[in-house]
């Protein structure tokens, strides 16, 4: 068997194959429907047969009648009336008879005709249902790996954000090691940033010691002793605004030096305890 074209409709179906390869297949289908049509104008060429009969024969026995008049002349004219009412009988039966015959053929080329339309109504439809059952599978094959492609998709993401995650943990607890390696270099760089400062002016009109912290809006801040006599400490909490002030917007040139934790600044005006009177801050 191979697949094949149908020559009228075009319809592909399996067909049996053919030792003539350049013969035209037809398809069932088409070949009832031209069976059908055969049936039709068979029935019609015998209706006009039988009418070209019955004119025949009609002419036939007019023929014999004028014959018989033309022979029979010295006859009586109730025999040739006879004669005609004869030929017409004839004619009239023969014409019967051959409008019975024709309704019988066309009464079987129907019933034929509606058998092959029935039994063609039937192969569609198991072809139709074939098709469907076909179809149907291929959907739930396709649902059905569609359904492990979701699944792969989702696991592989899964193990995705397990890694991203320990990564990301990973990532937070080296980040959190080097910024607490920073805080502890900042801290050493800023002590001895304080340490210069106050070893550098420790009786001038500058200030002589101090410390500071952002954190939260709030500045923490520390100072020293003016350098007569032994060195005090003490920490008082200020205002991120106060300190902005007191070093003109934290200006360029109030600075005294830089470490790890940013600049160091002159400050003036700030509010103090009076422990802190006459003493010079540094922020």
């Amino acid at each position: 068997e191979t697949m094949e074209h149908c020559m009228r409709c075009g319809a592909q179906s399996l067909a049996m194959s053919d030792d003539d390869p350049t013969e035209q297949w037809i398809c069932s289908a088409c070949e009832e429907r031209a069976e059908v049509e055969n049936a039709r104008m068979a029935g019609q060429r015998m209706v006009h047969e039988a009418a070209a009969l019955s004119h025949q024969l009609a002419s036939e026995a007019g023929r014999k009648a004028a014959m018989l008049e033309v022979n029979a002349k010295a006859e009586a004219e109730a025999a040739r009336e006879l004669l005609l009412v004869q030929a017409r009988e004839d004619a009239a039966q023969i014409v019967k008879e051959a409008e019975k015959e024709v309704e019988m053929r066309l009464r079987k080329a129907a019933d034929r005709t509606e058998v092959m339309l029935e039994e063609g109504r039937k192969e569609a439809e198991k072809i139709v249902l074939k098709g469907k059952e076909t179809a149907l599978a291929e959907r739930a094959e396709l649902l059905r790996g569609a359904e492990r492609k979701k699944q792969q998709i989702l696991s592989e993401a899964e193990q995705a954000r397990e890694r991203g995650k320990r990564d990301g943990e990973k990532a937070v607890q080296r980040g959190k090691e080097e910024g607490d390696k920073e805080v502890q270099r900042g801290k050493r760089e800023a002590q001895g940033i304080l340490k210069t400062a106050l070893d550098a002016h420790p009786a001038s009109s500058h200030p002589t010691a101090a410390g500071a912290e952002v954190e939260r809006g709030v500045c923490t801040a520390a100072a020293g002793a003016n350098g007569r006599g032994r060195r005090k400490r003490a920490v008082t909490v200020f205002f991120h605004k106060e300190l902005e002030r007191a070093t003109d917007g934290f200006s360029l040139e109030r600075v005294l030096g830089e470490g790890g934790f940013g600049r160091v600044y002159l400050a003036s005006g700030l509010a103090v305890d009076q422990a802190w009177e006459g003493w010079e801050l540094v922020v």
